[in-house]
Parts: C-alpha cells; sequence; structure tokens
C-alpha cells in the first residue's frame, strides 16, 4: 500500500514539475518583453523583470539547445571573450573591490545578451519586445509634446516649458536621444516593411516626431551625432547602389537644415567648439584633467586615457581601475567626482582597463554585428547598421556600456536584432 502511494506522489510530483517546466519558458520570454517595456522608463522595474527572466530561463532547461542556437550566432564569441576578459582584468586591477564587482556585473549584460537571444528564437516573441518598446518611446513622445503646454508630473525637466526647452522625461536627456534615436530607426523600417499606406504614414509620422523631439526639444548634443548617424547609414544601407551618394547628400542635408533651424541644437553645437578652445588654450590644455566644460571634461579624460594605455598597453590596468586612476590624478577637487567615474568613451575606458587587447575585441564584437547584418533583408539590415552607428556614435563620447540606461538599450535592442539573425540562420538550414 505505501510501494502504491510512493508511486503515485511521485507520478503527481513529476507531473507539477512537467507542468512548472513547459511554463517556465514562456513566463521567462515574457518577462523579457517587460524588460523591453519599463527599461526606457523605470530600471528598476526592468531589472526585477530581467532577474525573474534569469530564474525561470533557469527552471525551463533545455539548455543544450539553447546553447546551440547562441553558439552559432556571430555575436557569441566576440561576448564571451570580452566578458572573459573582464574576469580576467578582475584578477590584476588596481581598483578598489567595490568598483571592481560593480563592472563585472554591469558588464555581465555581455552574458544577458546571450540568454535574450537564446529566448527570441520565435518571431512572435521578437515582435511583442519591439511592441513594448515602441509603447514605451510612443509613451515618451507623447510626453515630450504634451509638455508643450501641459505640466508632466515625472518629466525630469520642467513642464510646461516652449518650444526649445529641455523635455526630458524619464531619464538624462542623453539616454533620452539615443532611446529615440533607436525607435526613429525602427519606425523607418517598419514603414518600408508595412504593406498597407495608413501603417506606412504612422510609422513615417512616429519616425519624423521622435526626429524632431531630438532636434528641437533637447539639449542633448549626442542625440544630434546619433540621429545624423543614423540617418546617414540608413540612408546609404536601403539605397541602390547608383543611388547611395544622393541619398546621403539627402539625409546628412535633412539633419543640417534641422540643427540650422534649431536655436537650441545651433547653441549647443556652437558651445562643442567654444568649449574645445577653452580648454585647449588653458594652462595645461589636455594635460590638466578637469571637468569645468562638457567638451573640456571630454578631451581631457579623452588625453588621459591614451596616456595610461601607453604605460600598459596590452592588458591595461585592469576591470574598474579607471577611477582610482583618475583620482589620483585629479585629487580632492570636486569635479573629480564627475571625471574619475568613466572616461566618456567606451573604447578608451575598454582601453585603459583591459589595454589593446580589450579594445581589439570590442571592435570585434562591433564589427561581427555589422558583419551578420549582411544576412538580413534589406530594411532589417539597415536598421541593425543604424543601430549599431548610435551605438558607435555613444561609444565615442559617453560610456555606452557602463551607464545604466544606455547599457540596457546597447545589449537588448542589440540581442534583439541578432536573434533575427540566428532566426534567419536556422531558417536557411531547414
Amino acid at each position: 500500500m505505501r510501494t502504491c502511494t510512493f508511486a503515485t506522489d511521485y507520478r503527481v510530483y513529476g507531473n507539477i514539475r512537467g507542468n512548472m517546466i513547459n511554463r517556465a519558458l514562456p513566463l521567462a520570454q515574457a518577462s523579457l518583453v517587460g524588460v523591453f517595456l519599463f527599461f526606457p522608463m523605470k530600471l528598476g522595474a526592468a531589472n526585477t523583470l530581467l532577474a525573474l527572466t534569469l530564474i525561470l530561463t533557469g527552471i525551463s532547461g533545455n539548455f543544450s539547445e539553447r546553447w546551440r542556437v547562441v553558439r552559432d550566432n556571430p555575436i557569441a564569441v566576440p561576448a564571451l571573450i570580452m566578458f572573459a576578459l573582464v574576469l580576467i582584468g578582475a584578477t590584476y586591477s588596481s581598483g578598489p573591490i567595490e568598483t571592481i564587482l560593480q563592472s563585472v556585473n554591469k558588464y555581465s549584460k555581455f552574458l544577458f545578451l546571450l540568454l535574450a537571444i537564446s529566448l527570441l528564437g520565435e518571431d512572435r516573441w521578437r515582435q511583442r519586445c519591439w511592441m513594448a518598446f515602441s509603447a514605451a518611446m510612443l509613451f515618451t513622445l507623447v510626453c515630450v509634446f504634451a509638455g508643450l503646454w501641459v505640466h508632466i508630473p515625472w518629466a525630469r525637466a520642467a513642464t510646461p516649458s516652449g518650444w526649445g526647452s529641455d523635455h526630458t522625461i524619464f531619464k538624462d536627456y542623453i539616454a533620452q536621444g539615443l532611446l529615440v534615436s533607436t525607435f526613429a530607426a525602427y519606425g523607418i523600417t517598419r514603414a518600408f516593411e508595412s504593406a498597407r499606406t495608413y501603417a506606412k504614414a504612422v510609422w513615417i509620422l512616429a519616425s519624423l516626431l521622435a526626429i524632431v523631439s531630438i532636434l528641437f526639444l533637447s539639449p542633448g548634443r549626442t542625440g544630434y551625432v546619433a540621429i545624423f548617424a543614423m540617418l546617414t547609414v540608413y540612408a546609404w544601407t536601403v539605397s541602390p547602389k547608383r543611388l547611395r551618394l544622393l541619398a546621403l547628400v539627402a539625409s546628412a542635408a535633412f539633419v543640417i537644415v534641422g540643427l540650422w533651424s534649431s536655436p537650441t541644437a545651433q547653441s549647443r553645437v556652437e558651445a562643442v567648439f567654444s568649449e574645445a578652445q577653452t580648454q585647449l588654450s588653458s594652462k595645461g590644455g589636455l594635460n590638466r584633467l578637469n571637468g569645468e566644460s562638457s567638451t573640456g571634461a571630454r578631451l581631457s579624460m579623452w588625453a588621459f586615457s591614451v596616456e595610461q594605455i601607453k604605460q600598459r598597453p596590452v592588458l591595461g590596468s585592469g576591470t574598474g581601475s579607471y577611477g582610482s586612476l583618475a583620482r589620483a590624478e585629479c585629487g580632492t577637487r570636486p569635479d573629480c567626482d564627475v571625471i574619475s567615474v568613466h572616461p566618456h568613451n567606451q573604447f578608451l575606458f575598454f582601453g585603459v582597463e583591459l589595454g589593446l587587447v580589450g579594445l581589439f575585441v570590442f571592435c570585434y564584437y562591433l564589427y561581427a554585428a555589422a558583419k551578420a547584418s549582411a544576412r538580413l533583408a534589406p530594411p532589417r539590415r539597415a536598421l541593425l547598421l543604424s543601430f549599431l552607428a548610435i551605438f558607435v556614435v555613444d561609444s565615442l563620447v559617453h560610456g555606452a556600456l557602463w551607464l545604466a540606461v544606455e547599457n540596457h538599450l546597447f545589449t537588448f535592442i542589440l540581442a534583439l536584432l541578432m536573434a533575427e539573425v540566428s532566426a534567419v540562420q536556422q531558417a536557411t538550414r531547414a
């Protein structure tokens, strides 16, 4: 009797366990959709859902199949090498342990990118992620334009405020510019792909509003460069070879006219040259690490970073070491709290901490994604390449993989695009 009861209980347990495993995968995918919805607006909610995604993925099992999909993706090897270098760099770092651990945590997104790719093999889940991201960005744009006339309680900038003022909603204006630029690229892609005229018109309108919000309602110079890079790369990619130069000139002219007609953009661009001239003419010039102006601080941080790379060119000074090196240079000045966090250049950041080896692998990471775009249909190829252009722009002037919002953007949108590459690979084999 006891044996029969035990056997019955075991079968019940097996059924429950089987049901949990079967349900865990779609729940993990649904949680990942939530990450795309929330990271442009509420990072805490996105991180909670990301942790839930990881747990549910672990419960769902089927790791060999998941690994096979990830292993064959062109970005898998450079992503794994990058994270391996981060871990190796932690063993010889001159930075404090808390900064080392913080860096390892931030760069663990190389692994989360692969996790996301493994969950996004089905087109329906990729579409849901794009819908979630689009919903977040459309809500952001509604708030941006509504802020011209009404008070938006959750806006970072003061509202209502006039045309040409700062209309930052959830994040800082640099992050918002990058997010909106990415959404504009996706909107253009959907316009190309849509069969119905009204759908094309809706997506074109959404993209135009996104571009206008950057050029006229944001002081973010990174956003100006990002939208310029995105449009030029997109136009070049989708145009026939005989029309590429014309498309390039047209897209560049579109952005230049937009910048010229925006007083906010004009003043911000002019400030770049003024601040650079002030930094170069000041005592010490580029050799004086300071944060007295945005452009001046960047120039001095870049020069400082190059010097640090020269001193330890192969493997750098270790993961999480930049801050301690910068503090040793700038001392206890108030601006040291800003310039000792990261050098506002992800390429140089990796160069300082992981040497030329780390810099080379990061470039390989970007190259692998760009090369993989050849496997996609023209609009999706343009989307991937224009997104990489935004990624490179931010990496040249900011901490693209260090700062939280950018880190999520350039991890999960790239995962979404590379998951499509995996899907194309599988369809080709079939």
